[in-house]
């Protein structure tokens, strides 16, 4: 709603159109519940929740086909019959949930041991390097990109679960290969590095790569409205930057894996990507191309390669 191109906002595609009855609509973190008139003059039913669950939406089709929502800002428990399908559900698929896909001897991590705080959007990481490790083993590719903000959870000691893989990695994000120049690939460490030290979601953890990240060089990259990348202006923070041990080429060409979500879609403000040659579209999904590493490069092991938290110095920081 607020922000976007008026023509696409959601109350324009619902009046613009017709033949929808409901628009549930979202990304902005506004709260409303409204009707608004279709281009052939019949209701549409147009809402969104807000955000960090302040409140939860709740849409009821009528069995005469009729629509009501609204806004709910306390629960008074649970509802018998979702609870019951909620139980079906669990139990169709924890077989398969539970199965387990291999073994960690050491524990992946994401956040510092030594302070328990979220690591792995501001530095290198163990389950960083394990991640990317693993999409170019099995992608087969020159270099992994991967965005800190894909990996949502560590992986502990011990058997790991498909469920473990899911809790980790749970957006289902499908797998690419793009091939692309140095510079695409400079410009995409430099955005990944543009809130350092603070967090970002597009912090790069990388594989078949090393980069050094100036801290003192503040970041000169030029965003648009959207807080899309479109060039860097001046000094760049980011440099050194070799791939399979040698300097990087501005000019030449590299098969660069990771998630369609910042490759192809341009996530996390990653426009440089643009337009690239697609070498391998969306054939597997993050959890089962690290599953394949895991049981087929590692066999089922997880092992001393990934043992210090803070990776094996592939960014330096200083």
């Amino acid at each position: 709603m607020d922000g976007t191109t008026p023509q696409w906002s959601s109350e324009s595609v619902a009046k613009n159109t017709q033949g929808v009855d409901a628009v549930i609509d979202g990304h902005s973190h506004e709260r409303f519940t409204r009707m608004v008139k279709n281009k052939v003059g019949k209701d549409v039913l147009l809402t969104q929740t807000g955000t960090k669950l302040k409140t939860v939406g709740e849409l009821v089709i009528t069995p005469d086909g009729k629509l009501k929502s609204q806004l709910i800002t306390e629960s008074n428990g649970k509802d018998a019959n979702i609870a019951r399908v909620i139980a079906q559900e669990i139990k169709t698929y924890e077989p398969l949930l539970k199965q387990p896909v291999g073994e960690a001897l050491v524990q992946l991590r994401s956040n510092d041991p030594a302070t328990g705080e979220r690591i792995v959007r501001n530095r290198e990481c163990s389950l960083g390097d394990f991640v990317a490790d693993a999409y170019r083993a099995v992608l087969d590719c020159d270099v992994v990109l991967a965005n800190g903000g894909s990996i949502r959870n560590e992986i502990k000691t011990g058997v790991i679960s498909y469920n473990d893989l899911l809790e980790a990695f749970p957006f289902g994000n499908m797998c690419v290969v793009l091939e692309v120049n140095g510079q695409q690939i400079l410009d995409a460490l430099e955005m990944g590095a543009i809130s350092y030290p603070e967090e970002s979601g597009s912090f790069m953890q990388v594989s078949g790569l090393s980069y050094t990240i100036d801290s003192s060089v503040p970041s000169s990259i030029e965003l648009d409205a959207k807080g899309n990348f479109m060039r860097v202006a001046g000094a760049r923070r980011v440099s050194d930057v070799k791939i399979g041990g040698k300097p990087l080429d501005v000019n030449k060409k590299y098969t660069v894996g990771g998630t369609s979500y910042m490759l192809k879609s341009g996530g996390d403000g990653m426009t440089m990507f643009k337009g690239a040659h697609l070498v391998q579209d969306e054939m597997m999904s993050d959890a089962d191309t690290i599953m394949e590493y895991l049981q087929n490069h590692l066999n089922g092991k997880v092992g001393e390669q990934y043992a210090n938290p803070y990776g094996d110095g592939r960014i330096v920081i200083k």
